[in-house]
């Protein structure tokens, strides 16, 4: 039997009785995952809506003990979502709805990714303007750091013998100290604007304007020039928040604290 909710999903959009059935049988593995307090805090707060104050008032628990076992709940139920037998296309994108919801992956792959990202610094411009968004952007690179690693030793051999002399040069300047997966996704992404270029389509500005315009929206919100919503609310916003991620990423492996 389907909840009064679930029904009416099905009768309001018109998706087929079945594949309701298959995702609530899915909710029901996920949710298997998760320890009893766990399972009512997370649907206390998902599928009732009540606020951390009214689930502790309602189990008897502190909001702490509610912030800790929410988010303990969502990490468990992430890494089902990452791990049930998805494609990696399925995988990149439940990825990016963690990194969008929370500014942060799983196992600290956003501090390696940035990494890779930040190795492509010289570079990054021009290539986005290839991609409809930055999101596409990141969301390539991290596919293929993910699941085409075994890869780069050839994609860099294929990339530098057509090459032009230029192309070679420019290579050996920048990214011929680097690393070598920042050195293939390098010539992936070379590679893959040659293959947009072949098929006829051309770079933009789409990406970048698509930025400026959410920035702008916020600024105006909040009375400020684009510049000044820049340099006031969101850089230091980031830099904290990669400051923390990278001082987690040098504990993490050295058990270590980064000092300032």
């Amino acid at each position: 039997m389907l909840s009064p909710r679930e029904q009416q999903k099905w009768i309001n959009k018109e998706i087929p009785f079945d594949t309701i059935s298959i995702e609530r049988l899915d909710r029901v593995r996920a949710l298997g995952t998760l320890t009893r307090q766990e399972r009512k805090v997370y649907c206390l707060s998902v599928d009732d809506g009540l606020t951390q104050k009214d689930i502790a008032e309602y189990l008897g628990i502190t909001q702490g003990v509610v912030s800790a076992t929410f988010n303990r709940a969502r990490k468990k139920l992430d890494a089902y979502n990452t791990s049930k037998g998805n494609t990696p296309d399925d995988i990149v994108w439940a990825l990016w709805k963690i990194f969008m919801r929370d500014y942060e992956l799983p196992d600290l792959l956003d501090v390696e990714i940035e990494f890779v990202i930040r190795g492509l610094f010289a570079d990054l411009l021009p290539f986005i303007n290839w991609f409809y968004s930055i999101g596409e952007l990141c969301r390539y690179i991290l596919r293929y750091y993910l699941f085409d690693e075994d890869n780069i030793k050839q994609d860099i051999e294929k990339y530098l013998s057509t090459a032009t002399q230029e192309e070679q040069e420019h290579f050996k300047n920048y990214y011929g100290e680097q690393a070598p997966i920042i050195q293939s996704v390098y010539v992936r992404l070379c590679m893959e604007v040659k293959r947009k270029e072949a098929n006829r389509l051309q770079d933009s500005h789409k990406a970048i304007d698509g930025v400026y315009t959410a920035v702008e929206k916020i600024a105006k919100r909040l009375n400020l020039s684009v510049e000044e919503c820049l340099k006031q609310r969101l850089y230091p916003y980031l830099a904290e928040k990669r400051n923390k991620r990278l001082k987690e990423f040098y504990r993490y492996y050295t058990g270590k604290k980064l000092h300032e």
